[in-house]
């Protein structure tokens, strides 16, 4: 018997393929099936994995000529590979507001179901400018990096300048106003600034 139980982490310990038989006698070829397979661990690395269950199909007359252990187990080794995680930045652009503005949240692709990590180390700043993520991923609760070959890209915030209001018709917010007024004195050049 043989197996193919390699796969890729999915934390769970269900093995990735299942049993086949070789190496039979002559030109005798049978088929094996396993009813349970169990990884003797969900996390990424080199494994145990049982099957049990084991039954043989195939011609009547080959069948006869070979038989099982009382105890049809076949234990081998599996390798369970890191899965992919990929934390992209965000790139966004914001107008300057006198306050210290932050980055958008990355983009993460790959998690396990019921897995989480969070991302620290957004991008932000106050003044006009381009400021850079330096991210960095902790695990959640139940969850082991160990298991992820993680590819990690930062992102970007930039600042842009405010465009003050000419228009001379808003009452609000930053803007340029004018004192213009003066008593007649026979010019043109207004009263002030």
């Amino acid at each position: 018997l043989v197996a193919s139980a390699n796969k890729v982490y999915d934390g769970t310990t269900t093995p990735g393929g299942g049993v086949s038989v070789q190496g039979l006698l002559g030109s005798d070829a049978l088929s094996a099936t396993a009813g349970l397979g169990v990884l003797d661990s969900k996390d990424a690395g080199r494994r145990t994995v049982t099957f049990g269950g084991i039954t043989l199909s195939g011609d009547p007359d080959t069948l006869a000529n070979y038989v099982l252990p009382a105890d049809a187990r076949f234990i081998t080794t599996a390798e369970i590979a890191r899965a992919p995680l990929t934390i992209s930045g965000a790139t966004t652009s914001l107008t300057y507001n006198a306050a210290t503005q932050t980055n958008a949240a990355p983009v993460i692709t790959g998690l396990v179901a019921g897995e989480t990590v969070s991302v620290t180390g957004l991008a932000n700043g106050r003044n006009v400018g381009r400021y850079s993520d330096a991210l960095v991923a902790t695990a959640g609760d139940g969850t082991n990096l160990d298991n992820y070959a993680i590819t990690i890209s930062n992102g970007s915030l930039t600042l842009t300048p405010f465009v003050l209001d000419l228009s001379g018709t808003s009452s609000s917010g930053p803007r340029l106003v004018a004192s213009a007024n003066k008593v007649y004195d026979g010019t043109t050049t207004p009263g002030g600034g």
